[in-house]
């Protein structure tokens, strides 16, 4: 009986510490903004050192862009032990990122050099 309260008590604790971190839109927003800008400047750092203002200059203006892109597009929803970004896209809506435990976990690096390479 001892062991099933003690068990019992790290769930709720594990869980309620999962609940206090859990991340909040700002935190998904930051995440796949830094991730967006991560693809961006690694597309334009392969530009020629001829094209390198050009390429700073537009690096700059998409990083921008895509802050104020993302804080409008994204809605996160809370399911209090983790939070779930979602974009929509052409109609649908699509999963970018899975917050848990105060962090935010994203996989947009080859959606976003796919799309930066039409």
């Amino acid at each position: 009986m001892r062991n099933f309260l003690l068990t019992i008590l790290i769930i709720i604790s594990i869980a309620g510490v999962c609940v206090i971190s859990c991340p909040k839109h700002e935190e998904h927003s930051k995440a796949i903004t830094q991730e967006i800008n991560n693809v961006i400047d690694s597309e334009f750092s392969k530009e020629e050192e001829s094209d390198n203002a050009v390429a700073v200059v537009a690096s700059t203006l998409c990083s921008t862009l895509s802050g104020f892109i993302i804080d409008k597009m994204l809605s996160v929803d809370n399911y209090f032990l983790f939070s779930v970004g979602k974009i929509t896209l052409e109609g649908e809506k699509k999963i970018v990122s899975i917050g848990v435990l105060n962090h935010v976990f994203t996989d947009l690096g080859e959606y976003v050099k796919e799309e930066f390479s039409k």
